[in-house]
């Protein structure tokens, strides 16, 4: 048949078929990987020989935190709180945004440099976040951004700055693409 159709396809794999709704997991000490949904649509597809390109996009949003710790505490891990963890999908556009009734959760980041970066796949949503720095010294500092919007497949790097006090945070305006 000549009939033309849509392709989909989508990362991480999933037995029930692709996922209506994704959610982040909430300890990514080990890696960000499973919690980065990847998907590609191809539409007006012509049945042939050849193989089809797809272009894959995070419909995720990531944030990346970059501490400057001027405390007398060695930072051994960072935490992001107030986002809803699970997302619902659009595979027409593909994004994804954040699922209304569920709770918000904390989410442990992974250490892309210990000490001073962190990273996390985050459900894309406005809400107050919080980030909570925890130091060698048994302490926790947390500092909470009243609005914070991270939009479908884009990153953002905040900026956290830890004295012995208390910390400061500020999130860059700047929206990038995920590379």
């Amino acid at each position: 048949s000549n009939e033309k159709s849509t392709l989909t396809a989508y990362h991480p794999y999933s037995e029930q078929g692709m996922p209506a709704e994704f959610s982040v997991a909430t300890d990514q000490t080990s890696g960000g990987a499973s919690s980065d949904l990847l998907v590609a649509v191809k539409k007006e597809v012509t049945p042939s020989s050849a193989p089809v390109g797809m272009l894959f996009y995070h419909v995720m949003s990531q944030l990346t935190i970059v501490v400057d710790n001027t405390s007398s505490a060695a930072v051994t891990g960072v935490s992001v709180g107030g986002f809803v963890p699970t997302a619902e999908i659009d595979y027409s556009a593909p994004k994804a945004a954040a699922k209304s009734g569920v709770a918000a959760a904390e989410v442990k980041t992974y250490e892309v440099e210990p000490g001073s970066i962190y990273r996390a796949v985050l459900a894309p949503q406005q809400a107050a976040l919080t980030v909570t720095v925890a130091t060698d010294d048994g302490r926790s500092h947390s500092k909470t951004l009243s609005s914070a919007q991270l939009e479908s497949g884009r990153r953002y790097d905040m900026s956290v700055l830890v004295t012995n006090e208390e910390i400061q945070i500020s999130l860059s305006g700047d929206i990038g693409d995920w590379e």
